[in-house]
């Protein structure tokens, strides 16, 4: 899992995810300066449709294991791009004390996957689940 540097390019990107998922006035901060869970703030209409499984099933969600996706990491405010599955490598092989609040998504934003400290994801815009 590579963690991107470019302070322009993440920043791209997560304009772009921030500007179709989360709600508008929402950033990486409350108004306090605390970090914010962005999975907690998305748009209401897309938990129309959306899918909750474990944390464990992720890698059974139909992605190829070799898409390059995007990882945001809430608690440390770090964008990952890796393949599904080294992701998903990363989840299972991690430490029972390392709590998970990411966003998971590609290149498109098609589709999302929130994944939570209580070791259940949210799947937003798949259509056979």
């Amino acid at each position: 899992m590579q963690k991107i540097k470019n302070k322009r390019l993440k920043s791209q990107v997560m304009e772009r995810f921030l500007n179709k998922y989360v709600k508008e006035g929402v950033g990486y901060k409350d108004d306090r300066g605390n970090r914010i869970l962005l999975g907690d703030h998305l748009k209401d209409f897309y938990y129309d449709g959306s899918v909750i499984i474990d944390n464990e099933d992720i890698p059974k969600i139909g992605l190829s294991q070799d898409l390059s996706i995007y990882v945001y990491f809430d608690r440390s405010e770090e964008l990952i791009a890796t393949t599904f599955y080294e992701f998903c490598e990363y989840l299972e092989n991690r430490e029972n004390w390392e709590y998970v609040d990411a966003e998971v998504f590609d290149e498109s934003l098609d589709w999302l996957v929130v994944v939570t400290h209580d070791e259940v994801a949210v799947l937003f815009g798949f259509d056979d689940n």
